[in-house]
């Protein structure tokens, strides 16, 4: 499923690409608009020069559309390049036909790609779905052979395209917020660098100006603001590397001055054998194990995120070490039989 929404993705960036007429398009310009695009739906693996090629020639021949591409290529004078185009000037595969052979495909993983149509950057997207549903609806029956877990949308969703825009054009934004542990918000001036989704919650990294406050970088929950302005300040560059932020933590807490560590957790076999198919985080590698226990190493920051995580382990899991992350989850198990006793 994860292929074919990529795929659909490629194919509409490629189109959109191509029917802007205020550029030249070679190979590489379109392989890097296409790599943007799956960024925006967290696959960071750009496309292969031969998977350009089997796009530009299923695209060409009909192999996903009824109706074929018009595109072509042409050389400038003076250049080795070649480049790309549509013949056709209004031509756009939103106005083709989906053929039958690719619609039951489509109809399990079209759930998933109405996820992305939130988002300003994937309106073409979302015509063409409302398009898939309507010939899907003509074409199939309603029976769904894949049940897809039902999530209601991210919370905080609908301040998403007023902060990726003021990213994107670097705007100051004055932001009237109110946190979870507060009756009474406060107005902040965020100077916003990067937005993260975890668990269905929207976050923004943004350095934060607030009055009698050293400027400071921090997280906020999109959810919690209840008004955006644009305010005067000027823009204050990111620091370096700060796509990078996130890198060594388990959702979105960066205590101030952490530093990442090896953390080594022994999991039943059972459990073991989930964890291994689906990892914690991205350093999990697994170590040498027996019979009777699986283990793994992860190398994060100890964070609130990572201790829920292990305690959402219960007794299925052990750490191994550090001994102070080993000792908070003996004083949260110890806390947590007071309870029933």
């Amino acid at each position: 499923m994860a292929k074919t929404n990529a795929s659909l993705i490629r194919y509409i960036t490629i189109d959109k690409c191509l029917r802007n007429r205020g550029r030249i398009w070679s190979k590489d310009d379109l392989i890097d608009a296409c790599a943007r695009r799956l960024e925006e739906i967290g696959i960071y693996e750009p496309p292969a020069e031969r998977t350009f090629r089997t796009d530009i020639s299923d695209l060409r021949n009909a192999k996903v559309f009824d109706e074929p591409a018009p595109i072509i290529t042409y050389k400038i004078a003076g250049s080795q390049k070649g480049y790309y185009m549509y013949e056709d000037p209004e031509f756009s595969i939103l106005n083709t036909k989906l053929p039958a052979s690719v619609v039951r495909i489509l109809r399990e993983s079209i759930n998933m790609a109405k996820q992305m149509s939130v988002f300003t950057a994937f309106r073409d997207v979302e015509m063409l779905i409302h398009k898939l549903d309507k010939q899907i609806d003509q074409q199939t029956t309603k029976t769904n052979i894949v049940d897809f877990e039902s999530i209601p949308g991210a919370t905080g969703i609908e301040n998403f395209e007023r902060v990726y825009t003021a990213i994107q054009k670097h705007e100051v934004l004055d932001v009237l917020y109110r946190p979870f542990n507060r009756t009474t918000p406060y107005t902040v001036t965020l100077h916003p660098y990067l937005l993260k989704e975890y668990r269905n919650r929207w976050f923004l990294l943004a350095l934060s100006f607030r009055e009698n406050k050293d400027a400071k970088v921090f997280v906020f929950g999109l959810e919690r603001m209840l008004e955006i302005k644009t305010s005067n300040w000027e823009y204050s560059s990111p620091p370096p590397n700060i796509d990078t932020f996130f890198h060594h933590a388990i959702g979105v807490t960066v205590p101030e001055d952490a530093v990442p560590e090896k953390i080594v957790l022994a999991f039943n076999p059972v459990r073991g054998q989930y964890v291994l198919t689906k990892p914690i985080h991205h350093s999990q590698v697994e170590l040498p194990s027996n019979t009777d226990e699986v283990r793994v190493s992860l190398f994060t920051v100890i964070n609130r995120e990572l201790v829920r995580e292990i305690v959402s382990f219960r007794d299925e899991v052990e750490v191994i070490s550090p001994i102070e992350l080993r000792n908070r989850i003996k004083d949260i198990a110890l806390e947590m039989l007071q309870k029933y006793q």
